[in-house]
């Protein structure tokens, strides 16, 4: 996986793999059109999104040959993620966070 901005935010098919909501036994996944929130946030809407989520990774450009895409933003920031089950926050990985996760890489981590 890479870490975004790939340039085309806020509006991506992008997936959510969602945790294990709840307590429950299998993780929950959904594709879904991220939206803009506010000017560092984004919204996705993907039903049961319960508790547990939480810091749950928003992928965009799955490729399912290579298993590969682009991790865009985790589930967390506005509403502690959202304040209904059936809408999810991120704020959106920019250039900061890719330069970051770029150094993290080239030192091994």
């Amino acid at each position: 996986m890479a870490v975004g901005p790939i340039g085309r935010w806020p509006s991506l098919a992008a997936a959510a793999a969602g945790l294990y909501p709840a307590g429950g036994q299998e993780p929950i996944s959904c594709i879904g059109r991220s939206a803009q929130q506010d000017p560092h946030q984004m919204r996705l809407p993907c039903t049961g999104y319960t508790g547990g989520t939480s810091g749950s990774p928003w992928i965009t450009e799955i490729d399912p040959r290579t298993r590969t895409g682009y991790v865009i933003g985790v589930i967390g920031g506005h509403q502690r993620g959202g304040d209904s089950p059936d809408v999810s926050y991120s704020a959106y990985f920019g250039a900061d966070v890719r330069t970051l996760y770029e150094r993290a890489v080239a030192q091994g981590g």
